[in-house]
């Protein structure tokens, strides 16, 4: 089942903030949560939708959600990032929502339409998250996997990890309109602390890779926003779908996913020229992510991070997803003493670098990375996934020993 090893630290403040808002707003006890980190992606961008080879991390910042049943067949739902946009709406209109409303209601209505909440009239939600906004971290994915295990913990069930990341994926697609691959949810429910996961997105199989303890993961945000459900993300999923089909023109045993073309499939296959560079990125890209696990398992950081950079390149050059805010922090990275390679991190569009960074040197690149113009800048660590927790007797029972 699902890791139940969270940092307590922040997860227990968050949970405080999330149970204050819920009580303070729906005058109700909640006795349910559920915990979901973010994530970082080290390697392999904009290829899990087809079907490739990623290495994310689960990151220690995280989203906490906390669920009550109500009496009304509705979904009410507040957050601790938009007071002033509290949602309550009947099941039947969940579809309407817009915005970050639209994430957990989808949740539930999921799993409200899978039978999942049986015997449940309507919830009220009460979010509190410290994952970046907007920064490429995974913070929709972070929402909808917290919000599935307080629900689930709500209804008493019980989910498997690939269900939970499911469920999630599924109200991205139907809800926030995002045609997003697996990864970030599942890397939100299956994260190892210490580790990176190798995702292989065509079967769902994952390996934990160990980060060396003489290494450091710094993000960087350039603080322009990315807005996936703009549509560059749908466009780029469109074309790499045009270039499998192209591949797979004439053969008697087609492809299953474009991560199984080669480079010399792609090159003689006749296809728009566009869709030829977007295919070329995915199937370089996944060769990359195989690589940088091999070498980052035999601790050759100075490889890894030459395979960072020449995956920021593709990025840029083949897939164009970058940004010049985003080219400015990756070489201003790259530049930093200590650093061994930098590239953009997430859908693109804008959000944030990340940096692999020699241990010792790593709250220095920090401080370098606020001064070539990051709106912020911090270490993260590879951090476990997500868990659910019945909140009140245990919340009661430490009040009474605090004041014994």
């Amino acid at each position: 089942m699902v890791d139940p090893s969270l940092q307590p630290d922040a997860g227990d403040a968050l949970l405080a903030e999330a149970d204050s808002l819920h009580e303070a707003t729906f005058h109700a006890v909640a006795r349910h949560a559920g915990h979901a980190p973010g994530r970082v992606n080290l390697i392999g961008e904009h290829v899990d939708y087809c079907g490739g080879l990623v290495l994310p991390m689960a990151i220690d910042r995280r989203t906490v959600v906390v669920a009550a049943a109500c009496d009304q067949p509705v979904v009410c739902a507040v957050s601790d990032a938009a007071l002033d946009d509290a949602v309550t709406i009947a099941w039947g209109d969940v579809a309407t929502l817009k915005g970050w409303g639209a994430y957990v209601a989808g949740v539930a209505e999921i799993m409200r339409r899978e039978g999942m909440l049986a015997g449940i009239e309507g919830v009220t939600i009460a979010v509190a998250s410290d994952v970046p906004l907007g920064a490429g971290l995974s913070s929709s994915a972070s929402l909808e996997v917290a919000t599935v295990m307080a629900l689930i913990a709500l209804s008493e069930q019980q989910r498997s990890p690939e269900e939970v990341a499911r469920i999630a994926r599924r109200a991205e697609h139907e809800f926030a309109g995002v045609p997003c691959g697996i990864m970030d949810q599942t890397i939100s429910v299956m994260g190892v602390a210490g580790c990176a996961l190798l995702l292989d997105c065509l079967d769902g199989s994952t390996r934990p890779v160990p980060l060396p303890t003489d290494v450091a993961v710094v993000v960087a945000d350039t603080g322009v926003s990315h807005a996936l459900a703009t549509g560059e993300y749908a466009l780029r999923r469109a074309s790499c779908e045009r270039a499998l089909a192209a591949v797979n023109a004439g053969r008697t045993a087609p492809l299953a996913a474009l991560r199984q073309a080669t480079a010399a499939d792609v090159a003689g296959a006749s296809m728009d020229e566009v869709d030829r560079r977007r295919a070329r990125h995915v199937v370089e890209e996944c060769d990359r992510v195989a690589w940088f696990a091999a070498a980052m398992e035999a601790g050759d950081l100075s490889t890894c991070g030459i395979l960072m950079n020449r995956s920021h390149e593709s990025l840029r050059v083949l897939h164009e997803v970058s940004c010049p805010e985003l080219d400015r922090l990756a070489a201003a990275a790259r530049s930093c003493e200590g650093v061994f390679g930098a590239r953009m991190t997430g859908g693109g569009f804008g959000g944030s670098i990340v940096a692999l960074v020699a241990e010792a040197r790593a709250e220095a690149v920090v401080g370098e990375l606020i001064g070539a113009g990051a709106t912020r800048a911090f270490v993260t660590h590879a951090a476990a996934g997500a868990r659910s927790e019945r909140i009140r007797p245990d919340r009661a029972r430490r009040k009474d020993e605090s004041a014994s």
